[in-house]
């Protein structure tokens, strides 16, 4: 029945997303090269929470190959299930914390960020986000972390690599922002 549900959920956020055109308006479309197609998808994950609870999560994003590099863009992040404190009472350091924890659960699924290549050479992997966040409510009652409109991108790029036993390893190189830094009402900078 749990998976059932899961099931259900999962085509109702891609149905929603995809009857009502979000594609367009949640992958970037001013992010060069602009001619290169992103995709996208959405994934539950056991993912930790800024207040220790592990919880049943989903992860919207997108993704593309650019010059050899994977690159990962986060959309929304939200609770799947009831999840005791993941409400609206987030402070911006929570919501960087929440964005980098499904950051986390992007690198480490080699269906999202591609085949983990042996260490140390390792692959590079760009994930972007929006320079500012929000806590939304649906209609249900859940509460969802979502990118906010008009602001810049926060870029990190990574190094995945995997040892001779499977163990992965995921190293931050390097971060860098591009465009509007100002956060709208409501929304946090989220890129620290």
């Amino acid at each position: 029945m749990k998976t059932f549900v899961k099931v259900i959920m999962l085509m109702l956020c891609c149905g929603f997303m995809a009857t009502n055109s979000l594609k367009a308006q949640t992958c970037p479309d001013d992010l060069a090269p602009t001619n290169i197609a992103w995709s996208w998808g959405c994934k539950y994950y056991q993912m930790q929470w800024p207040n220790g609870n592990t919880c049943e999560t989903w992860i919207c994003y997108c993704y593309r190959q650019v010059n050899g590099k994977t690159q990962i863009f986060l959309s929304s992040v939200g609770a799947a299930a009831p999840c005791p404190g993941t409400g609206s009472e987030w402070t911006a350091q929570e919501l960087a914390i929440i964005f980098a924890n499904a950051t986390q659960e992007l690198l480490k699924d080699n269906d999202v960020a591609g085949p983990c290549p042996p260490c140390p050479a390792g692959n590079e992997t760009e994930v972007l986000n929006s320079f500012c966040a929000k806590a939304v409510q649906d209609s249900g009652g859940n509460w969802s972390m979502q990118v906010c409109s008009g602001s810049g991108y926060c870029l990190r790029t990574w190094r995945r690599c995997c040892s001779s036993t499977g163990e992965m390893t995921i190293t931050l190189l390097g971060t860098t922002t591009s465009g509007s830094t100002s956060c709208a009402v409501g929304c946090s900078a989220v890129c620290n």
